[in-house]
């Protein structure tokens, strides 16, 4: 994941738990490349775990070009987010 994105969603992550509101949700664009990154998801866990955030705190708004070229692909990554409580967009 480069830098760059990873501190996007870092940021996303800090703002929400800084704010402290449980029924507030953001919105957090993953690019191709972060979302193709293996330690995506471990990642995500690592940021939520460190905050006490709720996975339902963020909405995941992905590329509907990156879901259509890889949704084969990625079904199971795409199924997990869902089942950890993410809301996608």
């Amino acid at each position: 994941m480069s830098s760059i994105r990873e501190w996007e969603l870092e940021t996303a992550c800090e703002a929400v738990a800084r704010w402290g509101k449980k029924d507030f949700r953001l919105f957090v664009k993953i690019g191709r490349e972060q979302f193709e990154d293996i330690r995506f998801i471990e990642q995500l866990r690592e940021h939520l775990a460190a905050l006490q955030l709720q996975p339902s705190q963020l909405t995941l708004k992905i590329d509907e070009s990156t879901i259509a070229s890889f949704r084969h692909k990625h079904a199971d990554k795409l199924k997990e987010l869902c089942e950890m409580g993410f809301r996608l967009a």
